[in-house]
């Protein structure tokens, strides 16, 4: 029983302590400010996981699958970014550069 109303004592005591300094001390677990670049988004959209455009199978990482430079659709990297350039981009669909 002593040693619970030590514990409490020591409790309070800290708890007063640390409001005399200015306030609490911030959660072990803060979150960063908004404006810190860890919240900010990835410069590419995530692929993984979304459809692809071409065979509409799904694209299960981020390596698999890629963007079109032409018109943006998600694809996956080997076969069917091949049939899309062929198929999707004849040779009058996509803009001189």
């Amino acid at each position: 029983m002593l040693i619970l109303f030590i514990l409490a004592a020591v409790v309070r005591v800290g708890f007063f302590v640390t409001r005399s300094r200015g306030g609490s001390p911030p959660p072990k677990h803060a979150l960063p400010p908004p404006d810190d670049p860890r919240w900010q988004g990835r410069a590419e959209d995530q692929i993984a996981g979304r459809p692809c455009g071409h065979c509409k199978a799904k694209i299960v990482t981020d390596a698999e699958g890629r963007t079109c430079k032409h018109c943006g659709t998600l694809l996956h990297r080997r076969a069917c970014a091949k049939e899309h350039r062929v198929h999707a981009h004849a040779a009058g669909d996509v803009p001189y550069r």
